[in-house]
């Protein structure tokens, strides 16, 4: 065999071995169960009703001062991130006189069941629900990637339907909402 031939050889080996790898390497992990199925085997965590005077003591606090974080009558959504203080509601909230309590409650509930804080101005009246974000993972299914969020919600939170949602009420002032909804991919199409 001549050396130029050898070289080919080795160049194509090597292309074929990197090919080989490359998509090993970037294939998904597709759980092969219907979102039905994800849906009925999905609990509820224990760690939730657990923290609920936690969480029952935060949304207290919160609500008190609910009205400046929704100040003007075009807004009417507010969304909090424990984790994150340059996030713009963030600013907002360090300015309530109960913000050192809100920022130790959050610490106490711990980042495994606090997420995210929102607050809604409920229509046909002036009063805000608030809903907590207490865990989101991601999902891949056959049928396409799904966003699967456990929610906290406050009394009167307003419903959003559209997928498969979960839920049982805790006390009268609390229920655990757990949503799938397929997450939409912008690039999707072009």
């Amino acid at each position: 065999m001549k050396r130029s031939s050898f070289a080919i050889l080795c160049i194509f080996l090597a292309f074929v071995i990197f090919i080989v790898c490359y998509y090993i390497a970037d294939r998904k992990k597709v759980d092969r169960r219907t979102l039905t199925q994800v849906a009925k085997d999905t609990r509820f965590d224990d760690g939730v009703p657990a923290r609920l005077s936690l969480y029952d003591s935060l949304s207290n606090m919160i609500l008190l001062d609910a009205d400046s974080l929704i100040a003007d009558d075009s807004q009417t959504f507010f969304s909090i991130n424990p984790q994150n203080d340059s996030v713009t509601g963030n600013k907002k909230i360090k300015v309530m006189p109960n913000y050192t309590s809100i920022k130790q409650l959050c610490a106490k509930i711990g980042e495994p069941y606090l997420r995210g804080i929102e607050l809604d101005r409920v229509y046909q009246s002036n009063n805000c629900a608030l809903r907590i974000a207490v865990n989101n993972k991601r999902l891949e299914l056959k049928s396409g990637s799904y966003n699967v969020r456990h929610w906290l919600e406050y009394k009167t939170f307003p419903k959003f339907d559209g997928g498969l949602n979960k839920s049982k009420r805790l006390s009268p002032n609390w229920k655990y909402v757990i949503t799938f909804n397929k997450r939409v991919d912008p690039f999707e199409g072009r």
